[in-house]
């Protein structure tokens, strides 16, 4: 009698307890299912995010160049020596240059430069116009001698950016019309103008004038963005 007392108190005890044994595993379950589709959820997130974030390309050219010109017998300010032709002990008029275009450009030339003409920066003699040049000092002037290191061509709808530059100035043309940046050297980023028009970027190096065979590193890294004209 005292067996069948224990077994009925056991069955007593077990059947309230297993109602919460089902509510802990419908619980668990639904802990599983909600954790799951948050996973999933990011998961997508991140990938429709990569996919729309575009990186630019960015291009570079560099190289060396002859940093310096002169021409023998002639110092930086126009004085000839004893051992130039034009001077007065040779037969020569004149111990000193006082226009640029005085100047024998066979060493600019041999370097790689040139006598960069336009009428805005240059001087009428003769009824030739001549190209840039400098005091040394006034009234006396050197022409300048100029290395065009690279050119870089943009259609409408693109803008050329330059992110690292050293040793070079920037002239953009657009259809006819100039603009100069007088840059050097830097890291910032610079925008050209005419992203609206077609035009020709060319970076160009003006070369000291003295006896050196010396050579200069010149660099750029810049990209080409796409822009929406209006």
């Amino acid at each position: 009698m005292k067996t069948d007392r224990i077994f009925v108190l056991l069955l007593v005890v077990m059947l309230p307890m297993s109602g919460c044994f089902d509510d802990g595993v419908g619980d668990a379950e639904a802990t599983e299912d909600s954790t799951g589709t948050t996973v999933i959820n990011n998961y997508y997130n991140n990938t429709s995010a990569e996919t729309n974030h575009q990186q630019p390309t960015y291009f570079s050219s560099g190289g060396f160049e002859y940093a310096s010109w002169y021409e023998y017998g002639v110092n930086p300010y126009g004085g000839l020596n004893e051992s130039h032709p034009l001077n007065p002990n040779n037969g020569g008029t004149s111990a000193t240059f006082y226009e640029a275009n005085e100047y024998n450009l066979s060493v600019c030339n041999s370097r790689g430069g040139f006598h960069y003409g336009n009428t805005t920066t240059g001087y009428t003699f003769n009824g030739q116009t001549t190209g840039r040049q400098v005091s040394v000092p006034d009234p006396k002037y050197r022409p300048v001698c100029t290395i065009e290191l690279a050119t870089i061509n943009t259609t409408p709808g693109e803008a050329l950016i330059i992110h690292q530059w050293s040793k070079f100035y920037l002239e953009t043309v657009c259809e006819g019309v100039e603009e100069t940046s007088n840059i050097d050297t830097g890291s910032d980023g610079i925008i050209a103008g005419g992203s609206a028009l077609n035009c020709t970027h060319s970076l160009y190096y003006d070369m000291n004038y003295q006896y050196s065979d010396e050579m200069v590193l010149w660099s750029v890294m810049y990209s080409i963005q796409p822009t929406v004209v209006v």
